[in-house]
C-alpha cells in the first residue's frame, strides 16, 4: 500500500469513516462510500507513487441519455467554471458525468487534507447532482 493511501485510510479509521482499500499492480485505491441529501455516490482516492501524489475520484455520479449530450455538455461547462479545483467531464463511451480533484499533498499533512477533500467533494456533488440530472434525462 502506497504511503498516501496508508494515511488517508488511517485519518478515515480514526474519523469513523467506512473504507476499502484495493491494491492494483500500479495503484491503490482508497474507496468510500458517501450519502448526501441527494444521492448516494462513492469516492476513490488513488495513489500511484510513494510520493504522496492522490486523485480523487467521484466516478460515474450521472448516467445520462446520449441524445441529451450538447445540453449537459453546457451544464458541465459551467460547473467547471464554478469549481476552481474540481473538473467535471463526461465520458461519452460509458455515458457518464464524472468529478476529479488532483492534489499533490504534503507527507505531514495527508490524512487532514484528504478528509478536507472529501467534505469539499462531497459538497460539490450535493450541489451539481440537481443540475446534472435536470439534464441527463435520468430521472
Amino acid at each position: 500500500m502506497y504511503r498516501a493511501t496508508r494515511e488517508i485510510y488511517e485519518a478515515f479509521q480514526d474519523a469513523g469513516l467506512n473504507c476499502i482499500v484495493k491494491e492494483l499492480d500500479h495503484s491503490s485505491i482508497l474507496i468510500a462510500g458517501m450519502t448526501g441529501r441527494a444521492t448516494s455516490f462513492e469516492v476513490f482516492f488513488i495513489s500511484k507513487d510513494n510520493d504522496n501524489d492522490v486523485s480523487l475520484r467521484v466516478p460515474d455520479l450521472v448516467h445520462y441519455d446520449p441524445m441529451l449530450t450538447t445540453p449537459l455538455l453546457h451544464a458541465v461547462n459551467k460547473l467547471n467554471c464554478k469549481y476552481r479545483y474540481a473538473k467535471f467531464t463526461i465520458d461519452e463511451e460509458e455515458q457518464t458525468v464524472s468529478i476529479a480533484f488532483d492534489v499533490p499533498l504534503n507527507a505531514q499533512n495527508t490524512g487532514p487534507i484528504a478528509l478536507e477533500l472529501l467534505a469539499r467533494a462531497s459538497r460539490a456533488v450535493e450541489d451539481a447532482y440537481p443540475v446534472l440530472i435536470q439534464y441527463a434525462g435520468e430521472e
